[in-house]
């Protein structure tokens, strides 16, 4: 059926627009073109995976304008080429209210949102990376952190010195998850969205 087909859905099958001589893969939902939020992925961690899905239906169930961004290079791309395509795609945005979502790869956007002073919300950032280790330091927009302690690219210490809000995770691994065990994955799935529709509901006030 149609959720089927969405599980298999890959960046060559997204409409293709060209901007320059740089091509970009990006669906949009469209909502309140005054609330718009950038949905940048991780490397294999595709929109349509758990954490990100469930971001982008509560973002939709607020009225928000979701952009969901697919790396044009697909399993492919490299910090570099993620850090391009996330430029052009922000700087496409002129809302007034432009919130940013990222998981791993995708959050080689964090010193771009800093420079442009966005909110983000940061799942499993790559804190071992010096450049995103230091955008988080200095973060002064709102801003949610999400990280598993099982996760060897997160850094607790660094997290700490953020101003951002942070949930850690006892035990979970780079995808928010317990290996295979179903219920404590699903468990913290559903904290994990619970807290960021916290966090967005703050963010019109």
């Amino acid at each position: 059926g149609a959720s089927g087909s969405r599980q298999w859905l890959t960046s060559d099958m997204l409409p293709r627009h060209r901007r320059g001589h740089r091509i970009t893969a990006m669906r949009m939902y469209e909502g309140n073109p005054s609330r718009v939020a950038s949905v940048f992925p991780g490397l294999g961690y595709t929109p349509t995976h758990p954490l990100l899905y469930y971001c982008r239906m509560l973002l939709l169930d607020r009225g928000w304008t979701v952009r969901e961004v697919w790396w044009v290079d697909g399993d492919k791309t490299d910090p570099e080429a993620a850090l391009a395509q996330a430029t052009r795609e922000l700087d496409a945005v002129s809302a007034g209210l432009h919130l940013v979502v990222a998981k791993s790869l995708g959050t080689f956007a964090l010193p771009l949102a800093v420079d442009r002073v966005l909110p983000g919300v940061w799942l499993t950032p790559i804190l071992t990376e010096a450049s995103i280790a230091t955008a988080v330091r200095d973060l002064s927009a709102p801003s949610l952190l999400v990280g598993g302690t099982k996760d060897r690219l997160w850094d607790a210490e660094v997290a700490r010195q953020s101003a951002a809000d942070v949930l850690e995770l006892e035990g979970a691994n780079h995808s928010l998850e317990f290996g295979h065990s179903v219920e404590p994955s699903l468990a913290v799935l559903a904290q994990v969205v619970g807290r960021i529709a916290s966090f967005v509901d703050q963010l019109g006030q």
